[in-house]
């Protein structure tokens, strides 16, 4: 009799609230671990994202600096009556440069007046790079030389059409990125004083800077603070910068 209601209650199964609670139990387990797996997959991603924009970044600031390496005076231009930097200030820069050539910055007599080539190599071109304040990305553009040149050849004004640096978070300072404690500037200016000493650039006058002042930049500092993601596992803000010496440095 005994052995046949246990097998009785053996048959009866799991009742509905045993059931129900086992349920409930699996739920929370793969509830926790989706989110683990979840969570790991974000972070790996990140990581990759952040390396491949990072990579991007320094490409960008390798350009802009090879590009102020390789500055020059403008065709029929001299330090006598041009600038190689003709516009500077903390988020902007605009010079001419000549990419394919490692000639001094001097006028050259190889240039034709009228066509603008150069027999010695590609014939310069303004440069202008600029922060975007609104897509937090770092532009640049070229101009290419309005011909006949003058003396010296002025240029077209450049389209800044291609992104150098993503991410540029200078203009928001420690409010995003909390080392950046200082002046939210990409660009700082130096030049050589009347003792021979490497001092902080500034214009003298308020308002634009005379030909005379820009032509006396002779080192450019570069700064970005970058940030190129804003997801829930956005990284921390990572520091580019770079000195540049131009080719008038004396």
């Amino acid at each position: 009799m005994f052995a046949r209601l246990r097998r009785a209650r053996d048959t009866d199964g799991f009742t509905l609230v045993e059931v129900l609670v086992a349920m409930t139990m699996l739920s929370v387990v793969i509830a926790l671990s989706t989110g683990l797996i979840i969570r790991a997959l974000d972070q790996n991603s990140n990581a990759g994202q952040q390396a491949q924009a990072q990579q991007r970044n320094n490409t960008g600031m390798e350009q802009i600096t090879r590009a102020l390496r390789q500055a020059v005076y403008p065709t029929n231009g001299t330090n006598k009556n041009a600038s190689i930097i003709t516009l500077a200030n903390p988020t902007q820069i605009q010079f001419t440069t000549r990419l394919q050539s490692t000639a001094s910055a001097q006028n050259s007599t190889n240039c034709n007046a009228v066509t603008g080539a150069c027999t010695w190599g590609t014939a310069p071109v303004q440069v202008q790079a600029s922060l975007n304040t609104t897509t937090h990305n770092f532009n640049w553009g070229t101009g290419a030389p309005t011909l006949p040149c003058a003396t010296p050849c002025a240029y077209a004004t450049p389209s800044l059409t291609r992104t150098l640096v993503y991410g540029v978070r200078n203009n928001q300072g420690s409010s995003v990125c909390p080392k950046n404690t200082g002046d939210g500037a990409i660009f700082h200016y130096w030049y050589i004083d009347p003792t021979g000493n490497m001092a902080a650039w500034s214009p003298a006058v308020a308002g634009s800077p005379t030909q005379a002042e820009l032509a006396k930049i002779s080192v450019v500092q570069i700064n970005f603070w970058t940030q190129t993601q804003t997801g829930p596992q956005k990284p921390g803000c990572v520091a580019l910068s770079d000195y540049v010496q131009l080719r008038n440095w004396s």
